[in-house]
């Protein structure tokens, strides 16, 4: 690994880790691109390379909610009366959705780029269509089962994405429950280092890959992993304090815009 791939990686996570804290998507739209970029040359296995994919977005992710979740609990914003019901349930499906992905050979590489690739165009429609009815979070009616449907919802496409879950959390959140973006993006950050840490732990401890990398712990690849991390720690708070300042009507086309950048470059790799 040459210092030009530990800079590549270490912008990855200043970049991802300011949008996980502006948008609350815990920046897998930027990390599963950048990696799927690093683990390319290595000759992967088609089923393998989700499974790494996955393993190291979350994990990066894991210290984008982290960051972002303690600058929240610190300016009073952390709300966890919605993140733990949303939270528990994702949590649950992810790791049984995890333990299908590492045990049966069923979740290629093709099969993992569509489905990534369709839950950005879900999402981006979601956020282009849904329009606000002027409701504010005092008159929330969402209901403890509605949050938890969205939180088993949301671990299960993080499982399958790599994505944290915050790209379900945050549209169904603003979107059919009317909460503002600023606080379902709180809500959704203080869920996904829950998420991320029992994936993470999975991934590392659970499972042995058929195909290692030197310096990895189960599938968790540490020369990766870690300068993402470090950027992520970096910026996220940094985020925080900004979405503060920003319209939610802009945070809302910045969320859109960052989702179709994303799916171009995927269906680009994809068909070269």
């Amino acid at each position: 690994m040459d210092i030009i791939q530990v800079l590549i990686l270490l912008l990855a996570g200043l970049f991802g880790g300011f949008l996980s804290g502006l948008l609350g998507v815990g920046g897998g739209i930027i990390f599963v691109f950048v990696l799927s970029v690093y683990f390319g040359p290595m000759g992967l296995e088609s089923t393998e390379l989700p499974r790494y994919l996955i393993s190291n977005s979350i994990f990066a992710t894991f210290f984008a909610g982290l960051s972002a979740s303690i600058r929240n609990w610190r300016m009073a914003e952390l709300h966890l009366r919605e993140v733990m019901p949303v939270a528990l349930p994702g949590a649950i499906t992810a790791l049984t959705a995890s333990f299908f992905i590492t045990h049966y050979p069923w979740y290629d590489r093709q099969r993992f780029t569509i489905f990534f690739l369709a839950m950005l165009m879900f999402l981006l429609v979601v956020v282009l269509v849904r329009r606000p009815t002027g409701q504010t979070d005092a008159q929330l009616p969402a209901s403890p089962w509605g949050l938890m449907a969205i939180g088993a919802v949301a671990g299960l496409i993080s499982a399958l994405s790599g994505l944290g879950g915050g790209l379900i959390i945050v549209p169904f959140l603003t979107g059919y429950f009317r909460i503002s973006m600023r606080r379902a993006a709180s809500i959704s950050l203080g869920t996904i280092p829950v998420f991320a840490v029992s994936m993470s732990m999975f991934y590392a401890l659970a499972y042995t890959p058929a195909q290692a990398i030197p310096y990895s712990v189960g599938y968790l690849v540490m020369p990766a992993a870690l300068p993402l991390g470090i950027g992520v720690i970096a910026t996220a708070p940094l985020g925080v304090r900004l979405a503060k300042r920003v319209p939610n009507r802009l945070i809302k086309v910045m969320f859109a815009a960052l989702m179709l950048v994303v799916a171009l470059k995927m269906i680009f790799t994809m068909i070269k």
